[in-house]
């Protein structure tokens, strides 16, 4: 019996080591094992105020506090019976695309990039990619200056709050953020194309894939298996099971106690009819793992222009809401970028 052993494996949430058992040349055994501490989220926000709450969850992860904090705020006004305004709901759709711009053009420019192109990292690619780099830099501050105009800051959000937001973007902040993404729209076509032009690995693996199902959502009442059942997302219990495995602290998620895929490659598999016109143009394999990098890419250029066409006549006025506190059950479910 052989053992491979990868002691830190970095570019994911925390730091990993993976543990392969190979004898006689069969692979007998594979360990990840996520090693940062646990965190106990669950049992900090018990006996807090709701007012609280959004801001404790947010920090479950810098890069996608948004879905944190949103989910959290569904699941108050869920339990509560308070339906947030229509801008509102407009307000937390646009804050959601920021989130998964920056957290897409964080990946695929600085993470996956380097190693298609066959770079350690993306500052190695500088001399032979500037022009990608540089690109990537601009989007990625476009990026987190949207966050900003929505959240209140660029990461944890502050203005976004149960009922509604405490603060909302001027017209003028609107309109300058509306020209900025028409100017930078080549940009992102750019991103789908330099993405389409890669040389992937070709592996297939059938798998089940889970989103929500709409308008091309990132947040909904209903979850989509294979685009073929849906789930109420009130009981999204009898579809997921939680637990722990005994060689890592990081909590899984089994369907009918197997893996199943989310993130971009799910969502456009599950929700491809309602892309834009042109994001919709490019053909992708939902069966290789790898095309999420592609779909990604593809999910960048749908957001852009779905925030073109929502800032074109957006005017958001200072919003008045009341909440009503009351014992109860509720549920929120948003798509983190990666599911």
């Amino acid at each position: 019996m052989t053992t491979i052993t990868l002691k830190h494996i970095c570019k994911i949430e925390g730091h990993a080591s993976l543990d392969i058992k190979i004898d006689d040349g069969e692979i007998k055994k594979v360990d990840l094992r996520v090693v940062e501490g646990a965190r106990f989220f669950e049992n900090i926000v018990k006996g807090r105020s709701y007012t609280e709450v959004p801001a404790l969850v947010s920090r479950i992860c810098g890069i996608c506090s948004a879905s944190h904090c949103l989910s959290s705020i569904r699941a108050i006004e869920d339990a509560f019976g308070c339906a947030p305004s229509e801008q509102t709901k407009i307000l937390r759709e646009l804050l959601e695309y920021g989130e998964v711009l920056q957290s897409h053009i964080m990946h695929l420019f600085f993470m996956a990039l380097p190693d298609y192109l066959g770079f350690k990292n993306a500052l190695d690619m500088a001399k032979d990619h500037k022009k990608e780099l540089l690109m990537a830099l601009e989007l990625k501050k476009l990026s987190q200056e949207f966050i900003s105009a929505f959240s209140g800051r660029e990461v944890h959000p502050i203005s976004v709050i149960v009922g509604g937001f405490s603060k909302v973007p001027s017209r003028e902040k609107t309109m300058d953020l509306h020209r900025r993404f028409k100017d930078a729209r080549s940009m992102f076509v750019e991103t789908v194309e330099l993405f389409v032009g890669l040389d992937y690995p070709d592996f297939q693996r059938e798998r089940d894939f889970f989103a929500i199902k709409g308008d091309y959502p990132f947040h909904g009442d209903s979850i989509t298996h294979n685009n073929s059942k849906t789930t109420s997302s009130q009981d999204y219990l009898q579809v997921f099971n939680e637990g722990i495995l005994p060689h890592s602290s990081a909590k899984i998620a089994l369907h009918d106690g197997k893996p199943f895929f989310v993130g971009a490659l799910a969502r456009l598999s599950t929700n491809r009819s309602a892309l834009s016109p042109q994001a919709d143009r490019y053909p992708i394999k939902c069966a290789n793992p790898y095309h999420n990098n592609l779909a990604q890419a593809i999910e960048m250029l749908h957001l852009c222009d779905r925030i073109i066409d929502i800032l074109e006549n957006l005017t958001p006025l200072p919003e008045s809401f009341q909440v009503l506190p009351k014992a109860g059950r509720g549920v929120g479910i948003t798509e983190a970028p990666r599911g």
